[in-house]
């Protein structure tokens, strides 16, 4: 199997990445949006393609796959561009392209144009119930640690529906919906909400077993796409980390000429190749059929995760460590790099939850082979 990216995979990684090097300098991303959400670059991204660049064609997408947003997400994380592109797009996408309903695809055209931004809750977050209360649905319960939440149109709402899963769309400004906006450490908005709404019918998107594997299936896209960025993120610290050895200088020479120093650099290379070809892995489970022989989605996206988590932790640590008293400061990159890679540890599951769900998965998939 030829793993290397296709010659227009090498296309996309070259134009996202030349043009978040012009249009999104480091000096510049901590001033151009207030709110964290930089509706110039969004807008940009929608010209580009990129916000359909994972999403069918028949609700105005493009017609890629999970590799396609992997490598959207990791020119992303190497230029340190927080903005909602696997929230915004990876995962509510996949949720809406799978739903029937004319809304849904009204809606999903209208994310790929740029026009609308919608979020969605992650797993575990909420506990949201949907109840009948005459011609419309009473919406009661409450979130937390909702990303995007403040600045987007819509949201995605995991909730309980006479007593079986489904998926809920409503507008962020309903009346009834309570936000309570805050910063995250990586500078995204966010914030709790409560909600004692009214809400249409035409609310609900999916219910049953289809809501249910919508979700399994957003959520794993966007685990991959955030492993790709976390990618990204890595080969950009060690980057920086390389020339400062090089440039900075003790007892004469520099300090890329001491051994200890060297093995660590080695170190750290190492375990972001091991990174990468996990991202990898994952992305290329996304993009299999789940009902095929041999796919085994669950187990490569939370062992991307787990391995992923490893990386950053170790190499955003060390490439502090190697920057000296430099490396948090609000001057350079590296320090605003470790915050994202703080963030990202926490984001789609944490590492005990995806060892947890690994072991669960084997353990099924072993339980036909050990039958025959």
């Amino acid at each position: 199997m030829n793993l290397e990216p296709n010659e227009e995979q090498r296309m996309l990684a070259d134009t996202v990445t030349r043009y978040l090097a012009q249009s999104y300098p480091f000096e510049d991303r901590l001033t151009r949006a207030k709110d964290g959400f930089d509706r110039t670059l969004w807008h940009d991204f929608a010209e580009l393609g990129l916000l359909g660049v994972a999403l069918p064609e028949s609700i105005g997408g493009y017609g890629g796959g999970m590799q396609d947003a992997a490598i959207v997400a990791e020119a992303m994380g190497g230029a340190l561009c927080v903005q909602p592109f696997i929230e915004g797009a990876v995962v509510a996408g996949e949720i809406l392209a799978r739903c029937q309903v004319e809304k849904a695809k009204h809606v999903s055209r209208e994310m790929v144009a740029g026009e609308r931004l919608i979020c969605v809750l992650e797993e575990g977050r909420s506990n949201l119930v949907a109840e009948s209360s005459g011609g419309d649905l009473r919406l009661s319960g409450t979130a937390r640690l909702a990303a995007w939440a403040p600045v987007a149109n819509n949201l995605l709402l995991p909730a309980m529906l006479d007593g079986q899963s489904a998926i809920l769309m409503v507008e962020t400004d309903t009346p009834g919906i309570t936000v309570r906006s805050y910063r995250l450490i990586d500078g995204r908005p966010a914030a709790d909400l409560s909600f004692d709404c009214l809400c249409a019918l035409d609310a609900v998107l999916l219910t049953g077993a289809a809501a249910r594997e919508a979700l399994a299936a957003a959520y794993d896209h966007g685990t991959a796409a955030v492993c790709g960025h976390a990618v990204g993120l890595m080969r950009r610290m060690i980057a920086d980390t390389r020339v400062y050895l090089l440039d900075r200088e003790q007892f004469g020479s520099p300090l890329a000429g001491f051994q200890a120093l060297q093995h660590r650099f080695v170190d750290m290379f190492m375990e972001a190749e091991q990174a990468d070809a996990a991202a990898l892995l994952a992305a290329l489970a996304c993009d299999e059929d789940p009902t095929k022989d041999g796919c085994d989605r669950a187990r490569a996206v939370s062992a991307a995760k787990i391995v992923t988590n490893r990386a950053l932790r170790y190499i955003s640590q060390n490439a502090v460590q190697l920057h000296g008293a430099m490396g948090m400061t609000e001057e350079l990159p590296v320090g605003h790099f470790f915050r994202r890679a703080a963030a990202i540890e926490l984001e789609f599951g944490q590492s005990d939850a995806h060892v947890r769900r690994y072991n669960s998965a084997w353990t099924s998939a072993q339980r036909p082979a050990q039958a025959a």
